[in-house]
């Protein structure tokens, strides 16, 4: 049984890579440049002073429309926004972040600056540890080797009414690019990948053997809505999908199997492996039922 976390700050990663996790799942999508980074949202919002430096209404730019020096010049919600849940959780933490920067053999170049006591010594610190975007390299050369990921490829899956790929990469570079940074870096590395897109599913797996991929579905819960491929649009489907490929798994929504638990089994006695994301496994009864159930990983937002 896996427990995985899901964040898409840097940080985080290093914090728990220490082994409060047996993997860490994060988003990765291509920069105007044809540069992977850790990023969750499509879009980020760009902040702009005036003469008087009052800050103007934000812009709100696709990342895929920004070069990754743009990202770490300009004013974007990763350098401007608070972020007070990455803060407070480093507060907490502080300690085993620093011990572990100074630790001897470490694998990664953490090097805080000189932190005190004070109510501003702990954010200092922060602002040294997120000062900018990671890219993909750099989470597979600072965090260590025998920590797991799960990669999640970040390519739009088209619904009724919405041309949501107009403008985005081409989907063959898309995958090359993510897959030469993976494979020159992995190293022994347990990695897994998965997308939402089906077509990226079969993409990774035909390019290269060596790592398993994932199906991510929403299991055609009403909350994301409808998607125009009908693979993305229940389980049975996805079944068929993975069964077809030669797929490692799904990794499902967690609330319509928490509503329909026979979708477990029915995606157990096909041999396939089974992960779960959503706020439901953020609540410690519904993850151990899930475990009970027969799912092999849980991906929630904090060790649970």
């Amino acid at each position: 049984m896996s427990t995985l976390l899901y964040y898409p700050f840097f940080p985080h990663l290093l914090t728990h890579s220490q082994g409060l996790v047996d993997m860490v799942e994060f988003d990765v999508m291509l920069t105007k440049d044809h540069v992977p980074i850790i990023y969750h949202n499509w879009n980020t919002r760009i902040f702009a002073e005036n003469s008087a430096s009052r800050i103007l209404d934000p812009i709100r730019v696709p990342v895929k429309d920004l070069t990754l020096a743009q990202l770490h010049l300009l004013r974007t919600d990763f350098s401007s926004e608070p972020r007070l849940r990455l803060a407070e959780y480093i507060r907490h933490n502080m300690a085993s972040i620093l011990e572990y920067g100074r630790s001897e053999g470490s694998t990664h170049n953490v090097r805080p600056v000189r932190c005190s006591t004070t109510t501003y010594g702990w954010f200092e610190t922060i602002r040294a540890l997120e000062r900018r975007i990671p890219t993909l390299e750099d989470v597979f050369e600072k965090i260590p080797e025998h920590v797991g990921f799960n990669v999640e490829i970040k390519f739009p899956v088209n619904k009724p009414g919405k041309a949501d790929r107009d403008g985005f990469a081409d989907r063959n570079m898309y995958v090359d690019t993510i897959l030469r940074v993976i494979m020159q870096h992995r190293r022994k590395r347990p990695v897994v990948i998965s997308c939402f897109d089906p077509d990226v599913c079969a993409l990774v797996k035909l390019k290269q053997p060596a790592i398993p991929v994932m199906f991510l579905t929403t299991a055609g819960d009403s909350w994301y809505g409808l998607y125009t491929d009908v693979r993305c649009m229940s389980i049975p489907a996805a079944i068929g999908h993975c069964r077809d490929l030669g797929l490692l798994g799904i990794c499902s929504f967690a609330k319509p199997l928490l509503a329909e638990r026979q979708l477990i089994s029915d995606i157990k006695t096909q041999n396939l492996m089974l992960f779960t994301w959503g706020e439901d496994n953020n609540i410690v009864e519904n993850t151990k039922l899930l475990l009970q159930l027969g799912v092999d990983g849980i991906i929630a937002d904090q060790h649970v």
